[in-house]
């Protein structure tokens, strides 16, 4: 390949870069699954130290207690929101290889 040609190339990669960039930000596809990503890791956490303090106060005011069950319910509320984050992520991810078959789609046509 000669020089001009490999200019081409590297300026069409850099076209089909900023389309990608556009095409994601255009959808809301990018910032979106960094926060959701955060949020799961977030719950997590909370999932594990509400765990942690639930068993300890079982072991302290019993399996009945008020405080006890409280942590539960507060516990299941955690799980129910990483259920819900995890749903998300999913779905935005399949909107994201939607979307890019699309993208690539509209590609070949522009190129034939």
């Amino acid at each position: 390949m000669s020089n001009i040609a490999n200019l081409f190339t590297f300026i069409e990669i850099l076209v089909i870069m900023l389309q990608v960039d556009t095409f994601i930000s255009d959808k809301g596809i990018g910032v979106g699954g960094r926060k959701l990503r955060y949020k799961r890791i977030q719950l997590l956490t909370e999932i594990q130290q509400k765990r942690e303090t639930m068993i300890e106060t079982a072991k302290k005011n019993g399996m009945a207690s008020q405080e006890t069950v409280r942590c539960s319910q507060e516990l299941d509320q955690l799980i129910f929101e990483y259920q819900c984050v995890v749903k998300r992520e999913k779905e935005q991810k399949k909107r994201m290889r939607i979307s890019f078959r699309e993208m690539i789609l509209s590609w070949k046509k522009a190129v034939v």
